[in-house]
C-alpha cells in the first residue's frame, strides 16, 4: 500500500480534536441534569426503536444522542468509543432508509471521526476521504447546516494538502457556519483560532468575544465548560 494511504491521527488533530454537536438535542438546553440524563433518554430511544426499527426520526436521534453522550457524557474512552460506534451505526441505519438527509449523513461522519481520533491508531487515508465525502454531502443537500460547515472548516484546516487540506478555504467554511447560525459558539471558537493563527489578532478577539458574551449559545453544557472558558483564556492571553 502506498505510504501516504496511512496517517497518525495526531498528524490529523485540527480535524477531530473537538466535538461536533448535532446541535438537535433538546436535553442540553431544558434539562438541568443534562448529560447524566442521556443515560435515561437513550433507554427510551432504543424502546422506540425495538418498537419501530425503521422509523427514520428514532434512528437520527439515536445517533444524535450516542454523539452527545460521547463529547459530553461518558469520561472512559472505551465508554466513549462504543458510544460513537453506536451513532455511526444508527445514522448508517438511518441513510439506508433516506440517503437524502443532510443530518444523516452529518452525524455519520462526526461519530466515525470521534472514532478515529480515540483509537489512536493508523487511520485510513480511506476512511479520511469517506468522513469527508460524508460531511460535502452533508452540506449538498442542506448548504447552511452548521454544524456540517463547522466540520468541513475543521477537515480542510487539519488535512495535508495532499488529501484536500486547504487553509484559506477552511476559513470560508468556518465563516459560513457562524453565518448560518450566529449562536453556534464552538464554530466561533475554532474561527477566531484559526484567524489567530493567521496573524489576525482583532478578528480573532471578535470571535472570542461574541463567545463569552452569547445569551443563548448552541450547546449550553459544552459552553459552560469548554468553549467559554477557553474563549476567555484565549482572551486573556
Amino acid at each position: 500500500m502506498c505510504r501516504r494511504a496511512w496517517l497518525y491521527v495526531g498528524f490529523i488533530v485540527g480535524l477531530f480534536v473537538l466535538p461536533f454537536s448535532s446541535l438537535s438535542n433538546p436535553l442540553d438546553s431544558k434539562d438541568i441534569d443534562y448529560p447524566a440524563s442521556l443515560e435515561a433518554h437513550l433507554q427510551e430511544l432504543h424502546q422506540a426503536y425495538l418498537d419501530s426499527p425503521n422509523n427514520f426520526t428514532i434512528l437520527i436521534n439515536l445517533a444524535s444522542t450516542y454523539l452527545d453522550a460521547g463529547d459530553d457524557f461518558y469520561i472512559d474512552t472505551v465508554k466513549r468509543i462504543e458510544a460513537y460506534q453506536a451513532g455511526a451505526d444508527f445514522a448508517k441505519k438511518a441513510l439506508a432508509l433516506n440517503q437524502q438527509d443532510a443530518q444523516a449523513h452529518f452525524l455519520y461522519a462526526a461519530n466515525l471521526g470521534h472514532i478515529a481520533q480515540l483509537q489512536s491508531v493508523l487511520v485510513s487515508a480511506f476512511l479520511i476521504r469517506e468522513i469527508k465525502g460524508h460531511v460535502e454531502e452533508s452540506i449538498r443537500l442542506s448548504p447552511n447546516y452548521a454544524p456540517a460547515l463547522h466540520m468541513m472548516g475543521m477537515i480542510l484546516d487539519g488535512l495535508p494538502w495532499f488529501l484536500g487540506g486547504d487553509a484559506d478555504e477552511s476559513v470560508s467554511y468556518l465563516e459560513r457556519a457562524v453565518a448560518a447560525d450566529p449562536h453556534y459558539t464552538h464554530a466561533r471558537l475554532n474561527l477566531g483560532k484559526i484567524y489567530l493563527k493567521q496573524g489576525r489578532k482583532q478578528a480573532a478577539q471578535e470571535q472570542f468575544l461574541l463567545v463569552t458574551q452569547a445569551s443563548s449559545p448552541r450547546g449550553r453544557y459544552a459552553w459552560t465548560h469548554r468553549y467559554n472558558p477557553e474563549a476567555q483564556r484565549l482572551l486573556r492571553q
